[in-house]
């Protein structure tokens, strides 16, 4: 089984540290006050290009949050705010620590969610 990259989450689901700039975010909010990325791995409700979410169902709710290494949402395939925003990679061309040390792998802290 491979192991994908992942952002550290807090209990609330945001990013202990900013993956764009590395800005710590002990503080209230949910967008990096130095660089401006959202901290928060959402549901977008929208569907990669070319998917159709209509032919399996209908979207959840947008904002469901997600885990930190959640690419879509697996509710309903939608793309994760952290995709969207290129924090993510393609799964296809997910670095691990083990080729890259500079991109490490690392747990999500956050309460465990029923996702």
């Amino acid at each position: 089984m491979k192991t994908y990259s992942s952002i550290k989450l807090n209990d609330s689901g945001k990013a202990m540290e900013c993956p764009q700039c590395h800005a710590s975010q002990e503080e209230k909010g949910e967008f990096c006050d130095i660089c401006g990325t959202y901290l928060i791995n959402r549901c977008t409700g929208h569907p990669e290009k070319g998917f159709n979410y209509n032919d399996f169902g209908e979207p959840c709710e947008e904002g469901k949050i997600l885990g930190g290494r959640s690419r879509y949402c697996r509710f309903c395939g939608c793309m994760s705010t952290f995709y969207q925003q290129g924090i993510l990679l393609e799964y296809k061309e997910d670095v691990t620590s083990e080729k890259n040390p500079f991109f490490p792998i690392v747990e999500n802290i956050a309460n465990q969610h029923p996702f």
